[in-house]
């Protein structure tokens, strides 16, 4: 979905890594898959969330999603973000 569309824009940045990490979650876990499989998909991981931890330090991404019509303030609720953040 965040990828099909024609231009993609900084609020669904965060969304996308959401949904790249729970992919990669569910692989690395699943018995259909072979060991190294399950290594390359954890290794995978801990490239996505340096950069996550990265979007956390910036604002931009924040005030993006707060400000996008469709998610605004829904997006860290439905994902349970603390509110200090």
């Amino acid at each position: 979905v965040f990828f099909l569309c024609g231009t993609p824009n900084l609020a669904k940045v965060i969304p996308a890594m959401d949904s790249i990490n729970k992919h990669l979650t569910t692989t690395s876990i699943s018995d259909k898959f072979t060991p190294a499989i399950h290594a390359a998909c954890k290794l995978a991981k801990v490239i996505l969330n340096k950069y996550y931890s990265l979007s956390d330090a910036s604002k931009l991404y924040h005030l993006t999603i707060m400000l996008h019509l469709l998610m605004k303030l829904e997006y860290f609720q439905r994902m349970k973000w603390p509110e200090i953040w």
